[in-house]
């Protein structure tokens, strides 16, 4: 697939005024989803920077390559990788500033060349169910962190660490040890469903954002 046709697949959101997290509609969704597939993908929600590894090429959320010329040829040197899609943490620790730091050092082409991806994903197979396109990419990196020395960069992968919730009731339990733990809140994937280029959709359950704001919270 050109370039120019591929977006990472963003998560769903969807706002209700501030109090509980999800309107009743909003968990009759999941609960259908739960009913359906038993239960669902829970992953800590990063506020990283979005980094998909494709045709030689660190394209960012909105499908641009990213200009860090350091990234650019960690990239160029593992081909091997490509099709991972993940987050990036400048600097290689995760912090609350990874966001904003990302904007400055990802965005530039001298920015710092020490990072760490990551992986939740692989579009190499985008037909392919969730747990079989995260087999996909274990299978390229490995369940073990690994890092990559090169001209200029080091660039550590890991896997993105996720639980089984099969309830509202675990969903919300998880969500809070998330948010105690650092992290903005949660994101809940259907385990069967293909890739979706673009904006994932509540109903389709493909990448949900669970995150609590001061006047709004996202599903």
């Amino acid at each position: 697939m050109a370039n120019e046709r591929v977006r990472p697949m963003l998560a769903a959101s969807k706002y209700q005024k501030a109090g509980d997290l999800w309107a009743p509609k909003h968990e009759a969704i999941v609960e259908k989803h739960l009913a359906t597939d038993q239960y669902m993908i829970m992953e800590p929600k990063w506020d990283g920077f979005r980094m998909l590894h494709h045709e030689g090429i660190p394209m960012s959320r909105s499908g641009e390559p990213l200009a860090n010329e350091a990234l650019q040829q960690f990239v160029a040197d593992t081909p091997q990788l490509a099709g991972i899609d993940g987050e990036l943490l400048p600097g290689g620790k995760y912090s609350d500033a990874s966001f904003r730091t990302g904007m400055s050092q990802l965005r530039t082409r001298d920015g710092n060349g020490e990072m760490t991806i990551v992986f939740y994903d692989c579009i190499l197979k985008p037909n392919w169910p969730y747990m079989d396109r995260l087999g996909l990419a274990v299978q390229l990196i490995g369940e073990e962190s690994h890092t990559f020395e090169g001209d200029g960069y080091s660039v550590t992968l890991q896997m993105c660490p996720y639980v089984y919730v099969a309830s509202l009731d675990e969903i919300y339990e998880q969500e809070a040890k998330y948010i105690e733990a650092g992290y903005e809140g949660g994101i809940l994937r259907r385990i069967n469903v293909p890739y979706k280029y673009n904006r994932a959709t509540a109903l389709g359950g493909e990448l949900v954002k669970i995150k609590r704001g001061r006047n709004a919270a996202c599903y």
